[in-house]
């Protein structure tokens, strides 16, 4: 057979990532191992699958035509595997999931956390994505589960509600008394965020492309935690979501005599209230750690929707 489930696995690795690099960490290979496995397959299909440059690996439109082909090849072997694990009364497997900014620092640490507690043979790969990458690495069939914001594409998948996110600017004590301030209030001011990659970064820019200003940040902090510390000494505003502003920003002191030096500010822009929810292609689809992964995240989204205390427990 011209196409192994191994070769197959690598190419779709090669093909998410763009990077055959990094294709080759996640599958714990070494580059070279991985572009000898990819010209191999190159040559036995005698088709070129992917176009090399100094930016990555783009796939041909043979390298595309593939894709589906080579997916269902690692679904339907996932499949059974799993079947084959449920007669053994097992729960094992590798899950990926991908999600904003806000849910990493906010719900999902804790949801994994307690999922992960009763399941000690799975594990999970998170990645932190904006919404329109998310859905569409969802419909390709690279990712498990995805959370994305309401206004997100989600034509082709399976979807549910899952919580409010609400943004909110973090803003040292100034001259200024805002009851709420405008995105592009705060851009006037100096900003401060997240490093490039984070998807709350790059929604950040593509709104301040709309408003047609340019967005300069005066420094990238890795998490909401180190942000405050800085807003609180005077480095400028930042954006994040309500609940992770309460928790991190209420307290921290700064300034020459130790004082509260952050205050949380509503946002007025509209799309500053966002309802997210949680995404996957057909539940039958996906692996059994899946479909009980959803399970957990429907279980949480019902509790808190109903009014219940939003204590997290396993499903």
């Amino acid at each position: 057979m011209k196409i192994s489930l191994t070769n197959a696995a690598l190419f779709l690795s090669i093909l998410e990532a763009g990077s055959l690099t990094t294709a080759a960490a996640r599958n714990n290979l070494v580059a070279a191992a991985v572009s000898a496995r990819m010209k191999r397959l190159e040559g036995d299909l005698g088709l070129t699958l992917f176009e090399r440059d100094r930016y990555g690996m783009r796939p041909t439109l043979a390298g595309l035509a593939l894709e589906p082909h080579a997916r269902r090849m690692v679904d339907t072997a996932g499949q059974a595997e799993a079947a084959m694990q449920s007669f053994r009364g097992e729960m094992i497997g590798q899950l990926r999931v991908l999600s904003n900014s806000n849910m990493l620092s906010e719900h999902l640490p804790r949801l994994l956390g307690q999922f992960l507690g009763r399941y000690p043979d799975i594990t999970v790969e998170v990645e932190d994505r904006p919404s329109l990458e998310v859905v569409d690495l969802l419909r390709r069939g690279l990712w498990h589960i995805g959370v994305v914001a309401a206004s997100a594409d989600r034509s082709g998948l399976e979807a549910f509600p899952f919580v409010a996110d609400r943004l909110v600017a973090v803003v040292p004590p100034g001259p200024e008394d805002d009851e709420a301030v405008s995105f592009a209030t705060l851009l006037g001011r100096g900003m401060i965020g997240l490093p490039e990659h984070a998807a709350l970064a790059q929604f950040m820019r593509r709104t301040a492309t709309e408003l047609g200003i340019k967005l300069q940040m005066r420094l990238r902090l890795p998490c909401y935690a180190t942000l405050c510390e800085a807003v609180a000494e005077g480095a400028g505003s930042t954006i994040m979501a309500e609940s992770a502003a309460r928790r991190f920003a209420s307290g921290v002191a700064g300034g020459v005599n130790g004082a509260p030096s952050c205050r949380i500010v509503p946002l007025s822009d509209p799309w500053a209230q966002r309802e997210l929810y949680i995404c996957s292609r057909a539940e039958a689809e996906l692996p059994a750690p899946a479909r009980q992964l959803l399970a957990h995240f429907r279980d949480y989204a019902e509790r808190q929707a109903s009014g219940v205390s939003p204590e997290v427990r396993p499903s």
